[in-house]
């Protein structure tokens, strides 16, 4: 089997019920991680990634760790990064 591979970033749109108090929300994410809100308790409702915001993540942006990957037979035989 031979495939690269390559790490990429894109958005996701949470989307949230029309009740949700959605400024009510920016605390927990900025103390915990915007995991938290991800619930249904918060009015989350369905997740939805948006593949036209797809961008290739540079070695810069990635603290210097790989970003593409060669395999060949189950084995990585090159990469761009640390």
């Amino acid at each position: 089997m031979k495939y690269i591979d390559t790490k990429i970033t894109v958005w996701n749109r949470l989307h949230f019920s029309e009740d949700a108090d959605i400024i009510q929300l920016i605390a927990p994410i900025q103390s915990e991680g915007i995991e938290v809100v991800i619930d249904d308790k918060c009015g989350f409702s369905v997740c939805e990634t948006l593949y036209e915001s797809e961008e290739h993540l540079s070695l810069t942006a990635n603290a210097g760790c790989s970003t593409i990957e060669v395999h060949q037979d189950q084995v990585m035989v090159w990469e761009n990064g640390q």
